[in-house]
């Protein structure tokens, strides 16, 4: 039964579509107790990139004509997401670590004249997390971490086309951050 289940899961995620991707890898979201193995302290900078070719294929209400134009969009990206730790062994139970990570990325540049417009042009969303951590040793075997995130949004951007007449368009940016 479970693996029936599992396979249904699996089938509907299929046609599953991103606007936003997150990354797991690297540095982000570790266990601050891992921060035991520290035998000095270290500096660690790193990044990963990728690159995805996101496809829209479907309709999207032209506010020109209100007629539903189709067609099939891509959003070409090349991502890069750097991360880095600081992390200082104070002594033989105590280890401090202060983390620079970007789990959240969106580059997606569907195209100012693209059929989607009126859907969007552009997402934008750049999300940095300063986490610093602590772990401690209560014995040779147990240690316990703990740390906080404070997430800064950098760069928060969607941005559409607006009709500014019967046959012309402009395209809004739609800027925010925290």
């Amino acid at each position: 039964m479970r693996l029936i289940f599992t396979g249904v899961l699996c089938l509907l995620t299929f046609n599953a579509q991103a606007n936003v991707i997150q990354y797991f890898a690297g540095i982000s979201y570790n266990n601050p107790a891992d921060l035991f193995k520290v035998k000095n302290g270290i500096l660690l900078i790193g990044g990963t990139g990728s690159y995805a070719d996101l496809q829209f294929k479907g309709s999207a209400l032209n506010f020109n004509t209100f007629q539903y134009d189709s067609g099939v969009n891509h959003s070409r990206t090349y991502i890069v997401w750097p991360y880095g730790r600081v992390a200082k062994r104070l002594n033989d139970k105590t280890v401090v670590a202060v983390d620079l990570t970007e789990p959240f990325n969106s580059n997606l540049d569907w195209g100012n004249d693209a059929f989607t417009r009126y859907a969007a042009t552009q997402n934008y969303l750049t999300d940095v997390d300063l986490s610093p951590k602590i772990s401690y040793a209560i014995s040779k075997k147990l240690q316990i971490g703990g740390g906080i995130n404070f997430n800064v949004l950098l760069k928060n951007e969607v941005n559409w086309a607006f009709p500014t007449g019967q046959s012309t368009y402009a395209n809004l940016i739609n800027r925010s951050s925290s």
